[in-house]
């Protein structure tokens, strides 16, 4: 629901960009003075940012459609297109988007102003990409790994906290098809992990450390609240239940 909320709200600015109105969106430009304005072609600034800003809605809305199992090859071009995107607007923008005739009658004070100007929008545009090339990593990279120790289950997962649950809390153990995940109450929930407190109807509140794409389970349950992990595929899911349970019955 989220993502497709961001997405409608990108497809809004995309519209008012591409029709020669949304000025005001583009950072570096809106802030600008009125003598810095006039050197460049608002219309076509609007265009080419439009256009940038149409092919990340694009994938954002691919992405929507496919909620928690989307293809690899489309998260890897949801990142790529968004690099692209953010050095396409800037090259543009400081070139095909410029008046030349006035650019080229500009000196002193106004030769600093649009340095100046082009510096800003150098700032945005790359740490716009920074932070969207970071949330695509932190979004769809990661991963989850259950470790058997001697007297605990540690579970390290990527962007989150590790947790460790010691062989003689658990008080029974289930493999399960299927879980209705419920709401995620504090931590991570992304199209590749989820990590941290959710609460459903089964399990009220429980802790999850689970891939996305991967529907079979490993409740622990304990004297405490119940932890939920898996491994990438069901059949490595399985695998591990067995080595958890041939764990406890050592114990």
């Amino acid at each position: 629901m989220i993502l497709w909320l961001v997405t409608i709200m990108c497809a809004i600015f995309t519209a008012l960009l591409l029709s020669g109105k949304g000025g005001f969106l583009i950072a570096g430009y809106n802030t600008a003075d009125a003598k810095t304005k006039a050197k460049y072609d608002e219309k076509k600034l609007c265009l080419i940012t439009g256009l940038g800003l149409g092919a990340i809605t694009v994938m954002m809305a691919l992405l929507a459609v496919f909620q928690e199992n989307p293809p690899d090859i489309l998260l890897t071009l949801f990142v790529a297109v968004i690099l692209a995107a953010c050095l396409g607007i800037l090259i543009a923008g400081n070139t095909v988007c410029k008046r030349k005739e006035i650019s080229e009658d500009v000196t002193g004070a106004a030769q600093n102003s649009q340095k100046k100007m082009q510096m800003k929008r150098i700032v945005y545009c790359t740490g716009t990409a920074a932070v969207l090339f970071f949330s695509g990593v932190i979004l769809f990279t990661g991963h989850v790994v259950v470790v058997l120790k001697d007297h605990s289950i540690n579970i390290d997962i990527s962007y989150w906290a590790d947790h460790s649950i010691p062989y003689k809390d658990i008080t029974s153990v289930e493999l399960l098809d299927s879980i209705d995940i419920g709401r995620r109450t504090n931590g991570l929930g992304s199209p590749k992990l989820y990590g941290g407190n959710f609460r459903n109807e089964t399990f009220g509140d429980y802790l999850l450390y689970a891939y996305a794409k991967c529907d079979s389970y490993i409740a622990l349950h304990t004297d405490g609240k119940t932890v939920v992990v898996n491994d990438s595929t069901p059949e490595k899911t399985e695998k591990l239940y067995e080595q958890i349970l041939d764990k406890l019955d050592a114990q």
